[in-house]
């Protein structure tokens, strides 16, 4: 698995823009961009609380007060949600 990180960190930050303050302007679906990658990677619950661990610390080390820790409920919430959705998706087909 490749990542083109220069065009998809503006596209992180649009869509945590849009998650946290409602002005990133973030329009796609970000279940089916990780679709895209399940024949590649194993997209489990396990690897996204390791990206859930990396997220928390990062704002940890950056950031403090009530948007920090929204933005850690938000993301947990994500981490949840995301690998149950790609797991349902993945039964349908």
């Amino acid at each position: 698995m490749k990542i083109d990180w220069p065009s998809h960190l503006p596209v992180m930050v649009q869509f945590w823009r849009t998650i946290m303050f409602g002005d990133g302007g973030y329009q796609r679906n970000p279940l089916m961009a990780h679709m895209k990658w399940t024949s590649e990677v194993r997209m489990d619950e396990q690897k996204f609380q390791h990206w859930l661990d990396l997220f928390h610390s990062t704002i940890d080390e950056l950031f403090s007060g009530p948007n920090a820790d929204l933005m850690k409920m938000r993301s947990a919430n994500m981490a949840t949600m995301l690998p149950r959705r790609i797991k349902e998706f993945q039964n349908l087909s």
